[in-house]
């Protein structure tokens, strides 16, 4: 039973972090906008309200009013003393507070004048806390010529552009054009017409079926959509009834706001109209029934014939969809597409980079760029060296005393701490020692005195790290259905269309009366329906690889193979001297897909092509899995094209859409199509490579051809693929007797018309052989028992029929052919499955007679491996008020810390070592690193038998960069130098569940400076095309989010250094030629940024002491971290606490003997090596 129920454990923790996410909060109504979406604001909780009570139970009595956030403390009655408790201080972290038993005293230093009055004369307004202006280029022009005479500022040389977008005319006639040609020419119906700005699409007294609904959902952007009744009265008879209406005790819905009139209410009228809307999923029994009761209605009150109705059904296009579209149509990593705002920005220099911005914004044809000329406010951000950092850096040498700098560097606060008021004279004369040479003229201090009676506490709230969360979480919830919240039923209402914290915007598709009402608050939540359909797929797989539900799979063996693999039939003896492997490699050697498969690749892929059932692939970062994988997926489409008359289909899939898209582009061969791929989910979510192969594009192109709306206008899909290769055979073939019907037959290709196109996407879709799809989107039914986009894409392609028939018209009998069929793949691909939970990894086998499993046991893990994730748990439980939650947290915490071992390997690890030698391998040749960055990573693979880097030294360290595989740059001193340690010894301190490390930060900061002046850097990043920003970007990867918040603001710091800055999960698959790791981890912890160290009570360190290592705790996140690094790795961290994991000792000395690697000291203070 421990296995299932460790199993279990991973979908209980997903449907914790699920529960966490849909708790419910509250919203205020503002107003509808002209696009009819509704704004409303999340009701703001003073953040005092979730430690309140620990803190009344730690200060017995306390009054409200005592309790001063703003200003950072509380007081409490000085004859009292606080009851110590660790639950306070616990409760406290989580929820953003910081506080110290201790009392203390305070106290600021401020400036008497404003240092940017002289802001005035040039532009009203004045910085916001980050130094934020809003200017136009003159005024920009201004400040810069104003600030050279002045002392202490300076301006960021970045510009921020943002400029508002919405659909343009183009796009808008495409959709239209789109729907309109659907409706006129397949359906026959003529009463289509648009109006307004954004073409709302009308049809005339037509009830669409929903097949017809769904087409135009599905193949353009008009997905929202209502009826509408329009009654006519005849103005005779309409003007009458205005006049005597009241009499009768008639009113409007409008005159009845209050619901306190007595009498009949009617619908508001506009003129003589009475217009009544519905929701677009309404019956048409229901319409009907709503018709006839209107008509009785209106008949009662102007007579029979005295009105005419009209029924409009309204589509509307979704402004979302919309946006989404144009954030996938900007491929260029300079822009920034913010949905929640409806703009789009991008950082410039200079004029004419914002002309090139623009240039290429308006070239994409679908969005008109809101840009003012003149007029336009850009921002800047200015920069003041506060003349208080000198003395908040000379207070900071005073052990017990904390300070605080506000954002605009006017006012600096200090809290002193004390034991004994003995003390207090001597501290208060340390302070004064410190600030008085300091002092100017224009500067100011006082300490505040203490009310009679009472001791200050410090409480102080981090309302940064408090925002940062709580828009993480909200944003999460964009383009989630939001529901009126019920705790057995909650009523969904609209969709969550933007959230800029606390502001919310909701898509309805009719306006709900009750929660449209301004002041009157409503709480809701977010049910994540997506999130909730995953988990029961995953605890199906459960109940499934368990025979709980004795449901039977394709192939049995797997069931057992995938609790236990070394129960996985194997060939007896080394399958590496048998002569059916010499017979596999000599065909794969005379059918290659590709020449740049390497010999062990080979050896993989002719080992699992003898597998029956199950085999596995451990793939190290840049040994060419893609390539390995299209290589597998081709060598057994060949190898059984003979033997099935059905195509031979094999499923790719992975957790991320980029992994799979990448395997389907390596499919494409230019002169054969014997691999024919299709990418099943939605093409708003599919980069460029994935929409090539994509089912909805495809279906777009038989309708439209080439007048689809796509912002590459040189891609092209995989039929156009088909075309083209038809085409270059014909012209190799040509000769002059058949030249004038190979020219015919030539321009019919290349102009596929309405007939050619549907020949090709019907004969391609019947003999589909690879499916592309995530991990988390296969299955049949959703938790409503509704068939899922996957599945329905799979009967669109596999069961064509039924599926036309269900199509044409949904019933009892169509809806049961289609359950009557099942998802069977011959073969099932799984990549990153290192990451997965054993439900993740398993549920897609279910699905394949046999399966290939490949991953690396080195690299990330699934979330649930370390202390840091039960923390996390804690802190969950901490902030909960729902003590079912609790409970289950708890209850979840205590199981993982009895089954640590089960929670500390990642199934594919369990596997792979469990399995026969015989049905698995490991790529062992990297393309990726340079030959002594590959020396580094190889200490992570040493048990697997090492690392072996595949690029030649002449080759990687030439000067001459043009080689593919060339891996010099030539940025350091020592051009020769491929790997650095900067070791740096600053604590780290807590920040709610992360961490963040401000020695770090300074080192990076400092490395960065380096990179801007020097000459070898300037080169570098000039030698690669202006577009090609990810060659020249410096990837900076951490451990933790917070540190990544610290280390995104030197992006304004070092506007002419491309940045990347992300934790490490989100780096997974990516590469950079520069690459610098913050470890932050370190072997003492300060509690707030600039604590002085107190040698007398640390004498080690001056700070506490801690020995984690955190997220690092396990080797796999900082490999996957180091083996980013293309040309140059360099490590920022404290080796001394680092070097006591054996595996890192190894990196260090590695690093510190290798004669193209050097280890270095960062001193904070002199800025030195």
């Amino acid at each position: 039973m421990s296995t299932i129920n460790s199993w279990k454990a991973f979908i209980k923790a997903q449907e914790i972090f699920v529960k966490q996410y849909s708790e419910p909060f509250a919203i205020e109504f503002k107003k509808t906008d002209k696009a009819g979406l509704a704004h409303f604001t999340i009701e703001q909780r003073s953040p005092l309200s979730n430690i309140i009570h620990s803190l009344e139970r730690s200060f017995p009595g306390i009054l409200q009013n005592d309790i001063i956030i703003k200003d950072g403390y509380l007081l409490y009655d000085s004859s009292r003393s606080p009851q110590h408790t660790d639950e306070l201080k616990e409760v406290a972290e989580a929820n953003y507070f910081e506080f110290d038993y201790k009392p203390c005293f305070s106290g600021h230093v401020s400036l008497k004048e404003n240092p940017y009055k002289w802001l005035a004369d040039i532009n009203e307004q004045q910085p916001n806390k980050e130094g934020q202006i809003v200017a136009t280029l003159s005024d920009i022009k201004r400040i810069d010529d104003k600030i050279q005479n002045l002392t202490g500022f300076t301006r960021s040389a970045v510009i921020g552009g943002i400029f508002k977008i919405q659909p343009s005319k183009y796009y808008i006639q495409k959709q239209y054009e789109i729907a309109s040609t659907y409706l006129i020419q397949t359906l026959g119906i003529q009463s289509v017409s648009n109006h307004g700005h954004f073409a709302n699409l009308i049809i005339q007294d037509i009830f669409l079926k929903e097949p017809a609904l769904n087409f135009i959902k599905e193949n353009s952007a008009y997905h929202k959509s209502h009826h509408r009744l329009i009654f006519t009265i005849k103005e005779d008879l309409f003007q009458n009834f205005l006049d005597t209406r009241k009499s009768k005790k008639i009113f409007f819905s409008s005159e009845d706001k209050k619901n306190d009139k007595m009498g009949v209410i009617l619908p508001t009228p506009i003129n003589n109209e009475f217009h009544l809307t519905y929701e677009s999923n309404i019956t048409l029994s229901d319409f009907r029934f709503e018709i006839f009761h209107y008509k009785k209605v209106f008949e009662r009150y102007f007579g029979p014939d005295s009105f005419t109705i009209k029924h409009q059904h309204i589509f509307q296009i979704d402004r979302s969809l919309f946006l989404e579209h144009f954030q996938n149509s900007v491929q260029d990593e300079r822009f920034n597409v913010s949905v929640d705002k409806e703009t789009v920005s991008f950082d410039f220099t200079n004029e004419d980079e914002l002309n090139s911005g623009i240039e290429y914004l308006s070239a994409l044809q679908i969005a008109d760029i809101d840009n003012k000329g003149a007029e336009h406010g850009f921002k800047i951000k200015l920069q003041y060296g506060s003349p208080l950092l000198e003395i908040q850096e000379e207070l900071q040498q005073i052990p017990a005393i904390k300070t605080k700098l506000s954002n605009n560097g006017l006012k600096l606060s200090f809290f002193c701490f004390f034991d004994n008021h003995d003390l207090l004279q001597l501290l208060v004369a340390k302070i004064k020692d410190a600030i008085d040479p300091l002092l100017n003229d224009n500067m100011q201090y006082v300490f505040e005195e203490l009310q009679e009676g009472k001791l200050k506490y410090f409480l102080n709230f981090k309302q940064e790290e408090f925002e940062a969360e709580i828009n993480s979480k909200f944003n999460y919830l964009r383009g989630e259905e939001i529901s009126i919240w019920d705790a057995k039923k909650p009523a969904a209402f609209g969709a969550i269309s933007k959230i800029n914290y606390p502001n919310i915007v909701i898509e309805m598709e009719s306006m709900k009366e009750e929660i449209c009402i301004p002041a009157i608050s409503t709480n809701v939540c977010c049910t994540l329906k997506g999130e909730r359909d995953k988990i029961k797929r995953l605890s199906n797989t459960i109940d499934i690889i368990f025979s709980i539900t004795k449901q039977k799979i394709l192939n049995d063996s797997l069931r057992d193979i995938l609790m236990d693999s070394s129960k996985a039939k194997s060939f007896p003896g080394d399958i590496l001297r048998t002569a059916e492997y010499q017979k596999s490699i000599n065909e794969i050697d005379a059918s290659l897909l590709s020449k740049n498969i390497n010999d062990r690749q080979k050896e993989s892929i002719a080992k699992c092509l003898l597998a029956n059932d199950f085999f596995l692939i451990q793939g190290p970062p840049g040994t060419g899995k893609s390539t390995a994988i299209a290589e597998l997926i081709w060598q057994h489409i060949r190898s059984n094209i003979s033997v099935k008359k059905e195509p031979y289909r094999i499923l790719v899939t992975s957790e991320t859409n980029l992994a799979v898209d990448n395997a389907l582009d390596k499919l494409r061969s230019k002169t054969h199509l014997l691999i024919k791929p299709i990418r099943f989910g939605s093409d708003d979510k599919l980069d460029k490579e994935g929409r090539r192969f994509s089912l909805e594009s495809l279906k777009q192109w038989v309708l439209f051809g080439n007048r689809e709306l796509t912002e590459d206008k040189s891609a092209t899909n995989i039929l156009q693929d088909w075309i083209a290769l038809i085409s270059n055979r014909a012209r190799s073939k040509r000769t002059a007797v058949n030249s004038e019907l190979s020219e015919k037959w030539l321009t019919y290709l290349t102009n596929a018309n309405e007939q050619l196109r549907p020949l090709f996407f019907n004969n391609y879709i019947q003999n589909a052989n690879v499916i592309g799809a995530t991990c988390s989107s296969i299955g049949k039914e959703n938790s409503e028992q509704k068939f899922t986009r996957f599945f329905s894409d799979y009967c669109n392609v596999v069961h064509t029929k039924e599926y036309d028939a269900f199509r044409l018209s949904i019933n009892k009998n169509t809806i049961a052919a289609l359950k009557k069929k099942n998802i069977e793949f011959d073969l099932v691909v799984q990549d990153e499955a290192s990451k997965a939970s054993p439900p993740e990894l398993a549920l897609p086998c279910l699905y394949g007679k046999k399966a290939v499993v490949i991953g690396d046991h080195r690299q990330l893990p699934p979330m649930v491996d370390t202390a840091e994730f039960i923390d996390n748990l804690k802190m969950m439980s901490k902030k909960t008020k729902d003590e079912k939650n609790r409970r289950e947290i708890s209850d979840l915490i205590s199981y993982i810390k009895k089954n640590k071992e089960e929670f500390s390997v990642s199934h594919f690890e369990k596997l792979f070592v469990g399995i026969d030698k015989n049905l698995k391998s490991s790529f062992n040749v990297q393309y990726r690193m340079h030959p002594a960055i590959n020396e580094t990573i190889k200490q992570f693979y040493i048990a697997d038998g090492g690392l072996e880097c595949g690029i030649p030294d002449e080759i990687a360290n030439s000067e001459n960069m043009s080689h593919p595989l060339n891996r010099y740059h030539g940025v350091t001193a020592n051009r020769k130098t491929h790997v650095i340690w900067l070791d740096v010894a600053s604590p780290e301190i807590k920040s709610g569940t992360s961490r963040v490390n401000y020695g770090e930060v300074q080192a990076i900061d400092w490395l960065l400076s380096y990179f801007k002046k020097s000459p070898g850097y300037k080169s570098f990043v000039d030698y690669w095309p202006s577009g090609d920003i990810e060659q020249k970007q410096i990837g900076i990867i951490t451990f933790y989010g917070a540190q990544a918040g610290l280390l995104n603001k030197l992006k304004d710091k070092y506007p002419e250094v491309p940045l990347r800055i992300s934790p490490v999960d989100r780096f997974q698959g990516m590469e950079r030629n520069i690459v610098i790791v913050s470890l932050v981890r370190s072997n003492s912890i300060a509690e707030f940024p600039n604590q002085a160290p107190n040698m007398e009570a640390y004498p080690e360190n001056g700070y506490p002491s801690q020995e984690s290592l955190g997220f690092a705790e396990f080797p796999n996140r900082l490999n996957v971290a180091l083996s980013r690094a293309k040309r140059l790795l360099i490590i920022v961290g404290n080796s001394q606490h680092f070097r006591k994991h054996a595996i890192y000792n190894r990196v260090y000395e590695t690093i510190q003997q290798h004669p193209n690697g050097a280890v270095k000291t960062f001193d904070a203070k002199s800025l030195k090596q």
